[in-house]
């Protein structure tokens, strides 16, 4: 996990998928914490197409064989190089638990709302990774624990 958890936070669920954010899927992993729902390395499941732009890269070479040193040396290639659909797209998406609404769990994934109207839908990559009954009504009781202190 690259998100640091914050104090007294800790990992009720990590399960792996795909979250759905403006009707695009998205391959990741989904931490559940007692504070909040954290999506990480989300990328569209796909292999990235990566792209040269051969006449940037020739630029910034010329320039940068001219400058010479680390720092004229290091211009040569990495802005020359984009990154097509497919590629990663966010490091990190995060929603505290107080702002979640009426989430929902089926056999597929789990789905809620956010205070801000927001959609989010993360489906199970493998039936293991499903909540239990159990587990449902703990992330439930942790939403409205969330809701609760916020409001005190």
């Amino acid at each position: 996990m690259k998100t640091k958890l914050i104090d007294e936070e800790r990992i009720v669920k990590r399960i792996d998928g795909f979250f759905v954010k403006s009707e695009v899927e998205l391959y990741g992993t989904c931490y559940f914490t007692n504070r909040r729902l954290i999506f990480e390395e989300f990328g569209r499941g796909e292999k990235p197409e990566v792209k040269i732009n051969w006449k940037k890269l020739a630029k910034r070479s010329l320039i940068g064989g001219i400058l010479g040193g680390p720092i004229g040396g290091g211009l040569g290639g990495a802005s020359s190089v984009e990154v097509k659909p497919g590629g990663k797209v966010s490091e990190e998406i995060v929603f505290w638990l107080h702002d979640l609404e009426n989430i929902e769990f089926d056999d597929t994934g789990f789905k809620a709302t956010s205070q801000e109207d927001e959609e989010i839908l993360f489906g199970y990559e493998l039936p293991s990774d499903r909540f239990t009954n159990e587990e449902q009504e703990r992330v439930t009781a942790l939403i409205a624990t969330a809701k609760d202190k916020t409001k005190t």
